[in-house]
């Protein structure tokens, strides 16, 4: 899922009011460095979560998982593709 969503999640972070950060976790730091550079993601900001304490804070147990913050604080958590809305093109 993550390799299918890689080029939607960088068009994603070129919208001006939306920001991405990668937080690559359960693997190596080799494997992170190779999904980045294959799906030329190397402009968004990258949190290695080598413990896992990112995923368990948020709750995120299993990929893919997304987490979206508002502006007010407000959080919505996600398992599975991101949501349509999110990704899709805008005219």
């Amino acid at each position: 899922t993550c390799n299918r969503e890689a080029a939607a999640v960088a068009a994603l972070a070129k919208k001006s009011d939306i920001a991405v950060i990668g937080i690559p976790g359960r693997d190596a730091s080799r494997a992170y460095a190779e999904f980045i550079e294959r799906h030329a993601l190397g402009d968004l900001p990258q949190i290695e979560d080598v413990d896992g304490s990112l995923w368990n804070h948020f709750g995120i147990f299993s990929q893919p998982a997304w987490i979206l913050f508002d502006r007010n604080g407000n959080v919505n958590r996600g398992r599975g593709p991101l949501p349509e809305e999110l990704i899709k093109p805008t005219s």
